[in-house]
């Protein structure tokens, strides 16, 4: 893989993650069901409250995986 195209996925990868709120089940409360909505990663259902914990997740899981991939050649 070059390295542009090692970029682009990263990048790819990287918007995937953000600092948002998401449901834990299928169907909140108010929509009748069981799930509370939380702060975290919708995209991994990762829970955290601040702004550093979202960026610890990207240090600590989200790039290391990447990195993995990228050597595994995925």
């Amino acid at each position: 893989m070059d390295v542009e195209t090692l970029i682009r996925a990263v990048q790819t990868e990287l918007h995937r993650h953000s600092f948002d709120t998401f449901s834990t089940e299928r169907l909140t409360i108010a929509q009748g069901g069981r799930g509370l909505v939380v702060s975290g990663c919708p995209a991994c259902k990762k829970q955290f409250q601040s702004l550093n914990q979202f960026v610890t997740h990207l240090s600590e899981d989200v790039i290391p995986e990447m990195i993995r991939r990228s050597v595994r050649g995925e």
